[in-house]
């Protein structure tokens, strides 16, 4: 095993270790469950010098306490995990600014460094440009991001092609980056328009295929991500040597476009129902659109190491 690994298993290890030691740290059940485990140890160390009518009783109290525990750890974890099926409270996509002399509604696609002035395109486009990374001045990307723990990595640059990303990704984090829109204008998408287009080629360092895969960010702040069965990304393989179109249907579809939830801001919606479900007005403002880069492995994204070139992103 080379050094290289040996220090990714190490900082898996430690990652893990870390994620235990947390979960301890922040969860008042799983405290209760070790404090009554070692209590139980210590009590069974002792048990010589208790009296023997004792020793029953005290055991079965401890056990009731560990079983009522992971009862309750049970019902928490379930009356989290259905909250996704909850309707978040609706807004309509602007945040009240309060001052001295007036009151005023902030777009919250502002909060991402955009102008408040959408970019709405003429009716009979049936092409709409969202980034073709050709501008000197404005930068294209909002940000880059690579799983810290390990040996992995993600750089930009432009080239004469085009926008290069040269990255290693986790088998479960992607390496990723989100691009901005033109000349930092949220994007007003008329509802004729269907596909999310991206024009790009990637091969790994022996010349095998890449993949990418997408989120979008709206104009509620919210993150959507492409899926094919509400968890793993689906993955839309790249080809090697020349640039080709990655068409991705973009309509109201279910059972293609879940909420990405890690990103901590899903309470910045406007869908009303249950799991998956959205209204028109989702996809009206676009303000990020994320690329996760990987190989890959039967539908869905995985780890994945090279180099990927992207021409241009735009929507039809």
């Amino acid at each position: 095993m080379s050094d290289n690994e040996q220090q990714t298993q190490q900082s898996e290890r430690n990652q893990l270790i870390s994620i235990i030691l947390n979960a301890f740290k922040d969860d008042g059940h799983l405290r209760f469950i070790a404090l009554v485990v070692g209590i139980t140890v210590v009590f069974t160390g002792a048990s010589p010098i208790i009296p023997d009518k004792l020793i029953l009783p005290i055991f079965i109290l401890l056990g009731v306490c560990v079983l009522a525990a992971i009862v309750f750890k049970i019902v928490d974890v379930v009356a989290r995990g259905s909250e996704k099926f909850l309707p978040p409270p609706e807004l309509s996509g602007t945040i009240q600014i309060k001052s001295r002399d007036n009151e005023r509604a902030i777009p919250i696609y502002t909060f991402y460094g955009l102008s408040k002035h959408p970019f709405s395109p003429p009716q009979a486009n049936n092409r709409v440009d969202y980034q073709d990374f050709k501008d000197d001045l404005d930068s294209p990307i909002q940000s880059i991001w690579a799983e810290p723990f390990g040996d992995y990595y993600i750089n930009t640059c432009k080239t004469i092609e085009g926008f290069q990303v040269d990255f290693k990704s986790h088998r479960l984090h992607y390496s990723n980056i989100t691009v901005r829109p033109l000349h930092g204008q949220p994007l007003e998408l008329p509802r004729r328009i269907t596909q999310l287009v991206i024009k790009a080629k990637g091969q790994t360092k022996d010349g095998k295929p890449l993949a990418l895969g997408v989120r979008i960010v709206n104009g509620y702040y919210q993150h959507w991500k492409n899926s094919y069965d509400g968890t793993l990304t689906l993955a839309r393989e790249l080809p090697v040597d020349d640039f080709g179109e990655i068409a991705i249907p973009i309509q109201r579809d279910v059972d293609t476009w879940t909420m990405f939830r890690a990103d901590g801001n899903i309470y910045y919606d406007s869908y009303r129902g249950d799991r998956g479900r959205f209204r028109d007005d989702v996809f009206k403002y676009i303000i990020g659109i994320t690329l996760e880069f990987g190989e890959k492995e039967g539908r869905h994204l995985f780890a994945g190491e090279g180099t990927v070139i992207i021409s241009e992103i735009f929507f039809r």
